[in-house]
């Protein structure tokens, strides 16, 4: 991808010569960034429609420590847009959907080049605040979260924390929230 073009560029431009192989190939695409496997139809989809980022990022959800609110949800994904993958926290099972939304989002933003800057709070559309930090800052202060608990997850992340800096993001997605309840 030239400077300053948007990260996603880079991305498009591979899928399309991607997809040039697979018509002429039988075979499938593999993104070993994302732990996903496309098929010459999922490429041909992704390619003729709008940018969605579920085609590139997978979310997983670990237990990380005991308690009520014991998930670590992080992205796989991101580096093909030259990225840092994301990661949150201590979320309840009830934040599992919500927090898809927020990171889902806040993957794009970061894939288009117009995500936050690094500990700097930032509002959602919601009009809650966050700030991004370093992995190897974030984790380093964390209490209760095994070292083991990162191993096959050595990798940058961009740590979602409240303003203050702390890992409880709970009230950040309560907007979320009300996209299921019923």
């Amino acid at each position: 991808t030239p400077p300053g073009s948007q990260p996603t560029v880079g991305v498009f431009e591979a899928l399309w010569c991607a997809r040039g192989l697979l018509e002429k190939r039988e075979g499938v695409l593999l993104d070993a960034s994302a732990f996903k496997l496309h098929e010459e139809e999922d490429v041909r989809e992704i390619t003729e429609l709008d940018f969605d980022i579920r085609d590139h990022v997978n979310l997983h959800a670990l237990e990380a420590v005991p308690g009520d609110a014991p998930l670590w949800v992080h992205s796989h994904g991101m580096a093909k847009f030259g990225q840092r993958d994301v990661e949150i926290f201590h979320l309840a099972e009830a934040d599992l959907l919500p927090a898809e939304s927020f990171l889902h989002e806040l993957c794009t933003d970061i894939a288009f080049g117009e995500g936050p800057t690094p500990r700097i709070p930032m509002e959602t559309s919601n009009g809650e605040a966050f700030m991004l930090v370093s992995s190897e800052e974030a984790r380093h202060g964390m209490l209760g979260v095994p070292l083991e608990t990162f191993e096959g997850h050595e990798g940058e992340y961009w740590t979602v924390v409240s303003p203050e800096g702390r890992h409880t993001t709970s009230e950040l997605l309560r907007p979320y929230r009300s996209r299921f309840e019923q």
